[in-house]
């Protein structure tokens, strides 16, 4: 199966690691990571029909904060 890595905008045949809002910058939200599938803060930006924001990262743009920061950045614009 084909992945999107959401951070490089290429296609991975290999397994990618997802990181939600909460994982990225937990100040953004009241509930823990763990209820990650969930977002209860419905006036946070990163909420879609109560579900909290995600992105896939190759193992190459997980080790970059920048590229990290900049995809989810890029979700506001």
């Amino acid at each position: 199966m084909f992945s999107p890595c959401d951070g490089c905008e290429r296609v991975f045949t290999r397994k990618l690691a997802p990181v939600n809002a909460k994982e990225w910058k937990p100040t953004y939200c009241d509930v823990p990571a763990a209820e990650s599938p969930t977002c209860k803060e419905f006036d946070c930006v990163y909420n879609i029909e109560d579900g909290c924001v995600e992105f896939q990262f190759c193992e190459s743009c997980l080790s970059s904060q920048v590229t990290i920061d900049k995809t989810f950045a890029s979700f506001l614009t």
